[in-house]
């Protein structure tokens, strides 16, 4: 029996599957960056019209509780958007928190707008913000 037949087969059919996870990895990598485009877009909106926050339900009397301003707000969430684009694109599921990423978060005003105003309503959830909800204790 020639075995040539089905090796080429095989082979054919190792290189059909890794085309294929290769093309998900890059179509989701794509999804993630065209995101990312936009998000980018609503964060400069929102520093330069900080009352947009309204639209995601964020008043001044919430700033006035986390005692940050509209632009510390603007900048907590871009950081931390910032972080979270890095390991959107970087795919890692086991997320270490850089040292500057902890310093950051242990900032108190950062903790309170953290738990108070962006974790559930204005960061995606996923593997970066169940690393800053671990590093928190909130589960």
């Amino acid at each position: 029996m020639d075995i040539a037949p089905i090796l080429a087969l095989v082979i054919a059919v190792i290189s059909a599957t890794i085309a294929l996870m290769a093309y998900i990895k890059q179509k989701e990598v794509s999804k993630i960056s065209a995101n990312l485009l936009f998000l980018d877009k609503t964060q400069s909106m929102l520093h330069d019209h900080p009352e947009l926050l309204e639209l995601h339900g964020i008043r001044k009397s919430d700033l006035k509780l986390c005692d940050v301003t509209e632009i510390e707000f603007v900048y907590i969430l871009n950081s931390l958007y910032s972080g979270l684009s890095y390991y959107a694109i970087d795919g890692r599921k086991n997320i270490v928190l850089s040292n500057y990423r902890v310093e950051f978060l242990n900032n108190p005003k950062v903790m309170l707008c953290w738990k108070n105003l962006i974790r559930k309503r204005m960061i995606y959830e996923g593997n970066f913000s169940d690393a800053i909800d671990q590093y928190y204790g909130l589960y």
